[in-house]
């Protein structure tokens, strides 16, 4: 009878700690952003029309996929924004969402943004892997990611800003 309750005990601890370790693989996933190839993704534009993904190009480019009921989305664009012009002049700044039009240009309007705002042509963000938002990716002149992040940055620190901007050199 001992001998059973050991075993059951084992067997317990063993599913268990198998459990804990799937929950601890699963959130520290988390944080890493999916690979996507920019070259091939299909976008489209305010009014509707594919977006040529060959802008992307020839220069550096931020892309942060967002929501535009997302509180942390919303508190780093806005830090964007007031940094554009003194930080990241040199940087083309896209948005990629998959809100209606509507809501995009909405979105856009009320808050006076400069960027660029695209809308995935036929997947959702979920389909796309990305899982949680802000995230986003820094693209060097030759369209491949050299920094990823999932989660809010603050834009308004120049020495993170300046690191990350160097990744795309």
């Amino acid at each position: 009878m001992k001998n059973k309750k050991q075993i059951i005990s084992i067997i317990c601890i063993a599913i268990f700690s198998i459990i804990i370790s799937q929950a601890f693989i699963r959130f520290s996933k988390k944080d890493e952003a999916p690979e996507i190839d920019f070259r091939s993704l299909l976008l489209i534009d305010e009014a509707q029309v594919p977006v040529d993904n060959s802008e992307f190009k020839n220069k550096t480019t931020l892309i942060c996929f967002y929501a535009s009921w997302c509180g942390d989305c919303r508190k780093e664009l806005k830090t964007i924004n007031e940094v554009k012009d003194k930080l990241l002049n040199d940087v083309s700044i896209v948005l990629i969402t998959d809100d209606t039009p509507e809501k995009i240009k909405e979105f856009k309007m009320k808050n006076k943004y400069k960027f660029k705002v695209l809308k995935l042509q036929d997947q959702t963000l979920k389909e796309l892997g990305i899982k949680f938002i802000p995230t986003l990716y820094v693209l060097n002149k030759q369209v491949e990611t050299t920094f990823s992040k999932v989660g809010y940055i603050n834009w308004a620190n120049t020495d993170e800003v300046t690191s990350i901007l160097k990744t795309a050199e």
